[in-house]
């Protein structure tokens, strides 16, 4: 399983936001997974702030856990039929 990238940058949360944002190109996004990139629209910059990017985060990073905590029993059950 590929990494995967949740963004810090309160800018790459905002569609139509490039400049200054260094938001990762498609080609980067479409190899390795990003999250909270161009999820808000730019023009609700005063609507968003801190507190929801931590609540949002804490979400994303939630379920890339038990994701990943599914993948990695599944992965061991395979294992153990294999041997």
């Amino acid at each position: 399983t590929r990494g995967r990238i949740v963004s810090a940058d309160s800018v790459q949360t905002y569609r139509g936001v490039q400049i200054g944002a260094n938001k990762p190109t498609m080609e980067e996004r479409e190899s390795t997974p990003h999250h909270l990139i161009d999820i808000l629209e730019g023009d609700s910059i005063c609507d968003y702030n801190a507190a929801d990017w931590m609540r949002d985060a804490i979400f994303v990073i939630d379920e890339l856990t038990t994701a990943a905590a599914i993948t990695t029993a599944g992965d061991d059950d395979d294992d153990d039929d294999e041997d």
